[in-house]
């Protein structure tokens, strides 16, 4: 039952190479968490305006605080025991700081790396948790730092030649994001936000006006957005 789930799980994903990986017990693992992670995904679309309210899989532990100095709104989400290693984490983590949160979900979802599910997922609980205690839209939040941490080792008998074997380890780590409240003025001069204005600008317009302006767009016939 249990190997039949999985394989729902990998045709539905429709990547022949996940399928492939049933028969072979060295490859199943790996697609055990590469179903794992994809199907957790949140349905959040930032380049398609979907509102924010899809919840991500993964349990975060919800947490909101305001600094005693600045007097600023923040909140946070923390994921535990990801199954990835904090050398390889740390380089997504290194790129959504300063950022909108809009756009540092944008730069997660077009990532090539497969923890980025993850970072994004963990950027929208942040949001998620600064709407339900402060009340604070994300078109006002920036992300204000991401921090990585080593989480639980797992040790095994790494098998080799001649009768020897060595340890074998998997790595875990903590995600922790934090989000702060900002002013239009301050969002605005974060990094690329000039292209979501421009954007804002396009999807106000009607659908023929718009398509006038996107100088690669090959229209369908019969298809209209509404």
């Amino acid at each position: 039952d249990m190997l039949s789930r999985l394989s729902a799980g990998l045709r539905r994903l429709g990547e022949p190479r996940l399928v492939r990986s049933l028969g072979e017990p060295h490859r199943l693992l790996g697609a055990v968490s590469i179903v794992r992670n994809r199907l957790s995904s949140s349905a959040v679309n930032p380049l398609l305006g979907v509102p924010f309210e899809a919840s991500a899989d993964v349990p975060a532990s919800e947490n909101a605080s305001v600094d005693a100095e600045t007097g600023t709104r923040m909140a946070r989400a923390h994921y535990k025991n990801l199954p990835v290693s904090p050398k390889k984490l740390v380089i997504l983590a290194n790129m959504v700081p300063g950022l909108c949160v809009q756009e540092a979900m944008l730069q997660m979802e077009f990532s090539r790396k497969q923890m980025a599910t993850m970072v994004k997922n963990c950027v929208e609980a942040a949001a998620q948790n600064a709407r339900r205690h402060h009340g604070i839209e994300p078109s006002n939040l920036i992300v204000d730092t991401c921090n990585v941490g080593k989480g639980t080792y797992m040790k095994g008998p790494d098998w080799k030649s001649r009768g020897r074997v060595g340890i074998k380890k998997r790595y875990r780590s903590h995600l922790l994001i934090t989000v702060r409240e900002a002013s239009d003025v301050e969002v605005q001069r974060t990094k690329f936000h000039g292209r979501w204005r421009q954007a804002k600008k396009i999807l106000e317009e009607p659908w023929e006006e718009r398509i006038q302006k996107l100088p690669r767009y090959q229209p369908i016939p019969g298809y209209t957005p509404a």
